[in-house]
């Protein structure tokens, strides 16, 4: 995920954007909270920098759950809801180049079975060629 980035991908387990709102718009209670001492297994808190829960009440997916979910204080009681948060296009799997020195487009295909989501690369550089490398590709598109 690019920062800044408020989307996610596959099921949000690697979610780290800045989006605190549920779907019904409820603020999210912070990780930390004395509140969820009940809610909060003992895994769950010796791997809290890994799930990226903290001091803070963004938007998480500790357990794999479908999509980036909070907890959230309603009617008195603790519960949890899913955030209001988009998950991210995905790309075509056919990317359109060009050389920079000649302008010359040439296509470049994923196989199917590609495990890395191109767009973790792609997007983050606005599509832009490596400064060091004056013959280096630009993305068309991104």
């Amino acid at each position: 995920m690019c920062p800044g980035e408020q989307c996610y991908g596959d099921s949000g387990a690697l979610y780290r954007g800045v989006v605190n709102i549920t779907v019904s718009g409820s603020s999210c209670l912070p990780w930390n909270s004395d509140l969820l001492f009940t809610e909060l297994t003992v895994e769950t808190v010796h791997s809290a920098a890994r799930r990226g829960l903290g001091e803070h009440a963004f938007c998480r997916n500790p357990d794999q759950d479908k999509l980036p979910w909070c907890y959230t204080m309603t009617e008195r009681a603790v519960s949890w809801e899913y955030c209001d948060i988009k998950p991210c296009s995905k790309p075509d799997p056919e990317l359109l180049m060009t050389h920079n020195s000649s302008k010359q487009e040439s296509k470049i295909t994923f196989p199917k079975n590609f495990s890395r989501n191109p767009t973790d690369f792609l997007r983050c550089g606005k599509g832009k060629s490596h400064p060091a490398s004056p013959e280096a590709l630009d993305f068309i598109g991104y």
